[in-house]
């Protein structure tokens, strides 16, 4: 099992429901386990934050697992992503999809904590990613599901499950000439092994930490590349059967003390997440927002969830998530109002400062104006003395000339 958080989670709820269920709600291979798809699609709606939802899924190897597994799982991943958090809290959605040939839990979560209205933000990458990690190691121990990390369970090529059928054929095809050069020691390295593809005529396009890209021989999408043999750090002796095998016997020597690592991790990161949420969230008052129906049960706060959670007895719990009725969403749309209608508010304070600036900037310009049009004045005044004083002198020159002029000598 392997956990995947993705990228999305900006915009309204009708994006992640749709891809879940189909806009019909009929895709096919899909069912609803948990959760009202659309009441959590209202809730995503009427949230403004930057990301309205977080989503993701568990996936599986393994083509079907059991109806009380699923059950486990889920009860378990929403006390460890939760933790702190009573299940009326927080709505979420399970939908399973089978149509990749396995089995894929798909999760849903609005962004959104119930009795107090704060924003909720389930999974943080730079803090919490060891902590689910370490969920992830128990998990797959605990139930005998394929470990990802495991050297065995790591195939020398992965092919993207919606690629055509001739482009995996093709793919199979390069992987299996490579892996017999490899038999052979002629690849030893990726260096090798990108010699060896261009080799066969084929045109690298791009190379990352754990594939190689190559170019459509007619022009298409490129093909990727990925597994154990096209990543940076490939190493291969003469015998690569050999050294995969002893990594898989390391592998499996450690696990005790890998699964004790991973334990402690857990522990101390669910602690901290806990008390977190707990500090943060306190509700407004004693009573919750949430109706539970006749099948919540729910979970005593305080109580770490692996005893009973992973307990094998026939006594484990079924807890069913709490329905959220339509009266707290609606107080989610309310506020959301409310903030749409502040902002509106703050656009049209700034709409009437800048109106003012203008009318101030026009009035000083009109002050500036007349400014000038007095100092302009004041010079011609200050001017007016000398010009007199010029004019006087030019007459007095024109007379002496016309003086000069009329005399005569005696």
């Amino acid at each position: 099992m392997l956990v995947k958080f993705f990228h999305r989670g900006k915009g309204g709820g009708s994006g992640p429901v749709d891809y879940l269920l189909g806009k019909d709600r009929n895709r096919e291979n899909a069912q609803t386990l948990r959760g009202n798809p659309e009441q959590v699609k209202e809730l995503i709606d009427g949230l403004s934050f930057a990301r309205n939802y977080t989503s993701g899924c568990l996936s599986f190897a393994e083509k079907e697992i059991t109806e009380h597994q699923k059950s486990a799982l889920m009860d378990s991943f929403q006390d460890m992503l939760m933790a702190g958090l009573e299940r009326n809290q927080y709505d979420i959605l399970w939908v399973e999809h089978t149509d990749k040939g396995r089995v894929e839990l798909n999760f849903l979560i609005p962004n959104i904590e119930l009795s107090t209205n704060k924003r909720l933000q389930p999974y943080y990458d730079k803090n919490d990613r060891h902590y689910v990690n370490s969920w992830q190691q128990i998990a797959n121990d605990t139930f005998k599901f394929k470990d990802p990390h495991d050297p065995a369970n790591r195939r020398f090529v992965v092919t993207a499950k919606d690629l055509p059928n001739d482009r995996k054929q093709a793919i199979s095809l390069i992987t299996s000439s490579l892996v017999n050069e490899v038999n052979q020691g002629a690849i030893t390295n990726r260096a090798d092994v990108i010699s060896k593809l261009q080799s066969y005529g084929l045109e690298i396009s791009r190379e990352t930490k754990s594939s190689i890209s190559i170019k459509d021989p007619e022009g298409g999408k490129n093909i990727r590349l990925k597994g154990a043999l096209y990543e940076r750090n490939f190493k291969s002796s003469t015998n690569a059967t050999t050294e995969i095998t002893r990594a898989i016997e390391s592998y499996q020597r450690d696990r005790n003390e890998r699964l004790s690592r991973a334990k402690t991790t857990f522990e101390k990161a669910y602690q901290a997440k806990r008390k977190a949420n707990s500090e943060r969230y306190k509700p407004n008052d004693k009573q919750s927002t949430a109706t539970p129906d006749k099948n919540n049960v729910q979970r005593v706060d305080g109580v770490s969830p692996w005893p009973d959670i992973w307990s094998k007895s026939s006594n484990v719990r079924t807890v069913h998530n709490a329905e959220i009725k339509h009266p707290v969403i609606k107080k989610v749309v309310e506020n959301n109002v409310r903030h749409k209608s502040r902002v509106s508010t703050c656009f049209e304070a700034a709409i009437r400062a800048v109106r003012t600036a203008v009318r101030r900037s026009n009035g000083a310009s009109k002050r500036i104006s007349r400014a000038n049009n007095f100092t302009n004045e004041l010079r011609a005044k200050q001017q007016q003395p000398f010009i007199a004083r010029r004019e006087n002198s030019k007459r007095a020159e024109r007379s002496h000339q016309r003086a000069q002029r009329n005399y005569t000598m005696p």
